[in-house]
């Protein structure tokens, strides 16, 4: 379980970066690496690094509620290791 995280947003409309992926890149490469969220930020907006924050303890949160469900289920224990 992960979340994707796309840095420097702000460059996005800029000049500066014309080489930046796109939108649909990003849909395709969640889609190619079953990712459960993507979110972008920009050291700039201190907002949209609370939303990347945000995002990955959601994607956290999801896979601890589902290690839950299927040990309870088998009655298997299970683990999760954060790196």
């Amino acid at each position: 379980m992960f979340c994707n995280t796309g840095t420097k947003v702000d460059l996005r409309n800029s000049s500066q970066a014309p080489d930046l992926i796109t939108i649909n890149e990003v849909k395709c490469l969640l889609e190619e690496t079953e990712a459960k969220d993507y979110a972008e930020c920009s050291s700039a907006d201190l907002n949209s690094i609370e939303t990347v924050c945000k995002a990955a303890v959601q994607v956290f949160l999801d896979h601890q509620a589902r290690l839950k469900a299927i040990k309870e289920a088998t009655n298997a224990q299970s683990s999760c290791v954060i790196l």
